[in-house]
């Protein structure tokens, strides 16, 4: 996943992409490249800010990111969960349980297999890490 065009032609939005590479005749090794596979900044409407910070689970199976402004709702950075389907991707879902608060919730990484979601809130004037069972947090329905 990538948070932005990998050539700085487009704002922050939600990529995912896949690293190539290839051995131009004459050259003596390989150049990497990236390409983007699928644009995942559509997965929202009226969204002025951009996703962030995004993680992919170990099996592909499911992304984590930060946004502001879904749906123009003018709130803090939140943590969102969308789910890769048959189609591509479902629409994401906020992360409400043991995460939500008055602040910002945003920097989301996975840690021990994916079990273990650590993220950074800058509450009471600090950006202290925050770490919460990832099945503390999912909304019903397993991931």
């Amino acid at each position: 996943m990538w948070s932005g065009k990998p050539d700085g032609s487009a704002p922050t939005g939600l990529y995912e992409v896949r690293l190539e590479t290839s051995t131009a005749p004459g050259a003596s090794s390989p150049t990497p490249r990236v390409v983007i596979v699928a644009d995942l900044t559509s997965l929202h409407t009226k969204d002025t800010s951009g996703e962030a910070f995004p993680v992919l689970s170990s099996d592909g199976a499911f992304l984590l990111f930060s946004n502001y402004d879904i749906d123009g709702a003018d709130t803090k950075e939140d943590l969102f969960i969308t789910r890769r389907t048959s189609t591509g991707w479902s629409a994401p879902q906020r992360l409400t349980r043991g995460v939500k608060t008055s602040s910002d919730e945003e920097a989301v990484q996975l840690l021990d297999e994916g079990r273990v979601l650590l993220f950074s809130s800058p509450r009471a004037e600090k950006a202290p890490l925050y770490r919460v069972s990832l099945d503390a947090v999912l909304p019903p329905g397993r991931y």
